[in-house]
């Protein structure tokens, strides 16, 4: 399922330590990565409690890319569309923006991150895959490392 958000909001109690379960979440934010977002998506589901998905003014299929993932993946993914228009960075427009603009992609990077439910988050591009030779060691590799900062 995928919650579409017209309003988006967060709150700073949204990232309270104490409101978080123990694990990691990712978080990607998409916008037409119809190319790379199944291949990405499948590529960190062995590492990750949840991965959160949000996109935002696609024109291709990522949309129903992300739709499909969400149905397969009820417990891990969760997906929204992130409906008001964000302004890519270094953009004219982007540099007008004040922060917490719902048009801002600080604003959209945020709102994506709040829905994290786990102690540690991470965000994920669509075009980075993670090494398959690496692949077993590399979540407790990966959670070490943060624990550890």
């Amino acid at each position: 399922m995928i919650e579409t958000v017209e309003k988006p909001l967060f709150f700073n109690s949204d990232f309270a330590a104490a409101r978080k379960r123990p694990g990691i979440s990712a978080f990607m934010r998409l916008h037409n990565e119809e190319d790379f977002a199944a291949a990405a998506i499948n590529s960190i589901l062995p590492f990750f409690d949840e991965i959160i998905v949000v996109y935002n003014t696609c024109t291709d299929r990522t949309p129903e890319i992300v739709a499909d993932f969400a149905r397969r993946y009820p417990d891990c993914i969760k997906a929204y569309h992130y409906v008001p228009e964000v302004f890519p960075q270094g953009s004219r427009v982007h540099t007008l923006l004040p922060a917490d603009s719902v048009n801002s992609l600080v604003h959209y990077t945020n709102f994506a991150m709040s829905k994290a439910t786990r102690h540690i988050r991470c965000i994920w591009d669509a075009t980075r895959l993670p090494s398959r030779k690496r692949s077993a060691a590399s979540r407790n590799n990966f959670a070490l490392c943060v624990r550890a900062a």
